[in-house]
């Protein structure tokens, strides 16, 4: 399937990539379906790109990669049963970046972290209730990739 996006102008996506987010996405709750898309092969970032908006793109990224003390994701039991998770390894966990214009510090939104239902397709951004994290947290680019043991994901 091609589509026509205003960032990466026309492109082949696997029509078996796309995620549903049912109820949208906050700000933007008639666009359901997304797509995404490597920002660099295998890298921590990533575009989600709405398949009814061409100029509708967020910047993804794998909150384990950057937070070396560690990323707890408490999803609320009602957000698992709607995005139909019922193991811990159906669910990816993403944070949206901020990008801010030149020297200044990019930050991610650990308090809505998006997850998706790797098997069903499924996504949605929850707001982690009585969360310790905030919106704005400052990223470590620098940071270096975490092994699997260093990680540690809540359910």
């Amino acid at each position: 399937m091609r589509i026509n996006t205003m960032r990466f102008g026309e492109i082949e996506i696997d029509e078996q990539q796309i995620i549903t987010f049912p109820w949208g996405l906050p700000g933007f709750p008639q666009q359901k379906k997304y797509i995404p898309i490597e920002y660099k092969e295998k890298g921590p970032i990533c575009f989600l790109q709405s398949l009814e908006s061409p100029e509708l793109t967020f910047v993804i990224a794998d909150p384990f990669y950057f937070l070396s003390s560690g990323y707890v994701v408490d999803i609320p039991e009602d957000d698992l049963a709607a995005l139909e998770i019922t193991s811990q390894e159906e669910a990816l966990v993403f944070v949206v970046l901020t990008i801010r214009e030149e020297g200044k510090k990019t930050s991610a939104n650990l308090a809505a972290p998006i997850v998706i239902n790797t098997n069903k397709g499924l996504g949605r951004q929850v707001i982690l209730v009585n969360s310790p994290y905030n919106t704005q947290f400052i990223l470590n680019t620098r940071a270096q990739p975490k092994t699997a043991a260093a990680m540690h994901r809540g359910m």
